[in-house]
């Protein structure tokens, strides 16, 4: 008797599967690339005298640059700009070693930091869209990390068993 797919039954990869996991690698780390793009945009606004700000992004550079350009404090901006520079470095290095994917997330924590010490004596509402972004972002963030460990345990199976099918050579 042979398997077939119910007609509701998504035909993507299997899950637990290394496409499957791949596609999962690759969502996580292009939610930190639009982290990373809309807090430069948010930072080229400031210099416009903007008076908006997307909320996909990261709080802390944004009002390092912000806070630093409207005081004149120059090491407050290049302070925001390394930080920017280091989550662009962990975008880029992210299939290398999960230890970017934990970089990430550790960067993040330190943003969801600052907004909490924003929040301190405002009204909550003021920043309840900020908040639910950031918790989503955890989320995601922290399941960029699980999947990363998953990914490289399967790619480490696979290619063990890939070297045990191939059999000695003749």
């Amino acid at each position: 008797m042979s398997e077939t797919n119910p007609a509701n039954r998504p035909q993507g990869p299997e899950k637990g599967s290394l496409p499957y996991l791949q596609a999962r690698n690759r969502t996580r780390r292009m939610n930190l690339l639009l982290i990373l793009a809309f807090t430069v945009i948010n930072v080229a606004l400031i210099f416009t005298d903007a008076n908006s700000y997307f909320l996909f992004s990261a709080l802390l550079p944004y009002w390092l640059f912000g806070f630093g350009y409207l005081q004149g404090v120059t090491v407050l901006m290049v302070a925001g700009g390394a930080i920017l520079l280091v989550y662009l470095v962990i975008f880029l290095l992210w299939d290398k070693h999960p230890v970017f994917p934990i970089a990430a997330l550790v960067l993040f924590v330190l943003d969801c930091g600052f907004l909490v010490w924003l929040c301190l004596g405002e009204p909550i509402s003021h920043y309840i869209v900020d908040i639910v972004f950031h918790v989503a972002m955890l989320y995601y963030l922290i399941n960029g990390v699980t999947t990363a460990f998953a990914l490289r345990k399967k790619q480490k199976e696979e290619a063990a068993l890939e070297r045990v099918n191939q059999g000695p050579e003749l």
